[in-house]
């Protein structure tokens, strides 16, 4: 890999976890708000960056990459459809199922959480 290649995927991959600044700051914010959502609740991705003053959707969903095993439910941040990768759904589904969370079944669709039912807004207290 060239220097300028590998310039490029580090920087694709944002801060390491040690750095500071607005980065690290968002990085940190978005957790924070993560670790409240309540079981059986979700946010979208771009419900957060709301939430934190932010339309960095985008950046929620790297966030998020980059915190797995880090213990935060990230299940419970879905796409503003309610749906997660395909990848995902093997381990989500049984989380989902033992928060109760509100699951729509469509024909010809995989699973997904019924935002209208499962949205949380913490801005509200709902």
């Amino acid at each position: 890999m060239s220097a300028t290649a590998a310039r490029a995927r580090a920087a694709a991959a944002g801060p390491p976890a040690s750095a500071s600044g607005p980065e690290a700051a968002f990085a940190e914010a978005v957790r924070e708000l993560v670790a409240q959502i309540p079981a059986g609740r979700a946010m979208s991705y771009g419900a957060v960056a709301a939430c934190l003053g932010s339309r960095a959707a985008r950046r929620v969903g790297r966030v998020m990459h980059d915190s797995g095993g880090t213990g935060l439910p990230w299940w419970r941040v879905v796409t503003v459809k309610g749906t997660l990768p395909l990848a995902l759904w093997a381990q989500a589904l049984p989380r989902y199922l033992a928060e109760q969370t509100p699951l729509v079944l469509l024909d010809n669709s995989p699973i997904r959480v019924d935002m209208s039912a499962a949205a949380w807004d913490p801005l509200r207290g709902d």
